[in-house]
């Protein structure tokens, strides 16, 4: 197995850990699959803090998309193991989070750097030992 394969196994281990650790969302009827793709492709996106902008792209190391119920890494943008399992367990706050209140805080003015969720979503980073698979 290449490197790459086995390091998405072994995340695909550890999303299966974060989802029994955090348990499912009360917004959505199912926990999230997991996406992963390449900055390439990565089509025209839009967030509740706007649309993607192709400067951001390459910036870019996942998201949740709630209409789909999905946590989609980029591969390509994203250096080690322990980014992988910190950019999972964010993107699987925004899961447990409401999607609602997503878009309110914004509309109330919040920017990424001041978002009650986002703020939320970093500190569950930082979580990331107890989810790594050696």
């Amino acid at each position: 197995m290449g490197k790459a394969k086995k390091l998405i196994k072994e995340v695909e281990r550890s999303f299966e850990l974060i989802k029994k650790r955090y348990g499912k969302s009360a917004h959505y009827s199912r926990t999230p699959k997991l996406e992963f793709v390449k900055s390439k492709h990565i089509i025209k996106q839009e967030f509740a803090d706007g649309p993607l902008k192709k400067k951001d792209i390459k910036n870019m190391e996942g998201w949740f998309d709630p209409e789909l119920n999905i946590i989609v890494l980029v591969v390509d943008n994203i250096d080690s193991k322990i980014d992988f399992i910190k950019t999972l367990l964010h993107e699987y706050q925004h899961y447990l989070q409401s999607p609602k209140w997503m878009t309110r805080y914004y509309k109330m003015g919040h920017s990424y750097k001041t978002h009650p969720y986002e703020l939320a979503s970093k500190r569950a980073e930082k979580q990331y030992k107890r989810f790594i698979i050696n």
